[in-house]
């Protein structure tokens, strides 16, 4: 997902519409192995589950925590959606 492209007030509106905040939500991350710090540095000090894939070079990332507002979600989202090679499930 590129921010320059998407468009997140639709995005808001669909989060808005399919979860009742505060919720847990589950951000999907897949990060190339080397950008993995970058993306654990957005996400804070907090559980994730991580696995590499076969070949070491990308690792999918699932983290889940507590929202209070789709525009919590939709700031996640920027900051990793600036991580180049990032990917956003």
């Amino acid at each position: 997902m590129s921010n320059e492209s998407f468009d997140f007030s639709k995005f808001k509106v669909l989060l808005d519409e399919n979860h009742d905040f505060p919720c847990s939500y589950t951000f999907k991350i897949i990060s190339p192995k080397m950008k993995e710090k970058e993306v654990e540095e957005v996400l804070g000090d907090h559980p994730m589950l991580k696995k590499p894939s076969k070949t070491g070079k990308f690792v999918s990332i699932n983290y889940t925590t507590t929202v209070h507002s789709s525009d919590e979600v939709i700031e996640y989202y920027k900051k990793l959606g600036k991580i180049q090679g990032v990917m956003l499930l």
